[in-house]
């Protein structure tokens, strides 16, 4: 397996969310996997599962990232303007729309191929707030 290749896919996958006009408009790129405390909403990746590929001239990994957002309901003058299901929802949404089964180039040269699966909305811990997750399958062979 290509050595640091889950860090390599980490890297794709938040530079594409970090790049989507769509869902930085939602999410600040400062609250996409943030250091130390996020601010609401906010996206992690977490989770990471890596296994090796390798046969007759092949060599490379597959795996995947579990992506998280969270959001509370959204106020304007005091007043409700959007449920924190449906903001995130809209987050989510964004998030599919930005990863849907694509070929991301990976730093150093190759590619991975994603595809986002098992999209879940929960009701969060935190009150007055949701929970949008998926998993984020990948797989890279590298030369």
């Amino acid at each position: 397996m290509a050595t640091g290749i889950q860090r390599l896919v980490r890297r794709a996958l938040l530079a594409k969310l970090k790049g989507s006009a769509t869902l930085t408009t939602l999410v600040p790129s400062a609250s996409i996997n943030p250091d130390g405390e996020p601010t609401w909403p906010h996206i992690h990746l977490r989770a990471p599962v890596t296994r090796r590929l390798r046969a007759a001239g092949v060599n490379g990994g597959e795996g995947s990232f579990d992506v998280h957002a969270f959001a509370r309901s959204r106020y304007d003058a005091g007043a409700r303007v959007e449920t924190a299901e449906d903001h995130a929802g809209r987050i989510g949404g964004a998030i599919e729309a930005a990863l849907a089964d694509n070929r991301l180039a990976l730093e150093g040269g190759g590619t991975v191929r994603i595809e986002v699966t098992d999209m879940r909305l929960l009701e969060d811990d935190t009150p007055d707030a949701f929970h949008w997750f998926a998993q984020v399958n990948w797989r890279a062979l590298a030369s």
